[in-house]
């Protein structure tokens, strides 16, 4: 978020993640909220996301993501 390149998606599937970044980010600076609910919170406007990480492995999570 800070303009900085990011590595490959190989390398940031290795990574372990921080829950309360995560949500920091999907509320917050990535403004994913406004479109999808995720845990109850959030709008209607695009798929619901609660169940997204049972569903599909992270490789495909980041390049959805990183696609926008």
């Amino acid at each position: 978020m800070g303009g900085e390149k990011l590595p490959p998606v190989a390398e940031l599937v290795k990574r372990k993640g921080n829950p309360a970044h995560g949500k920091n980010a999907f509320f917050g600076a990535g403004t994913c909220a406004k479109c999808h609910i995720a845990n109850g919170e959030g709008e209607a406007v695009g798929p619901n996301l609660s169940c997204v990480g049972a569903t599909l492995p992270c490789e495909a999570i980041y390049q959805s993501v990183l696609a926008r």
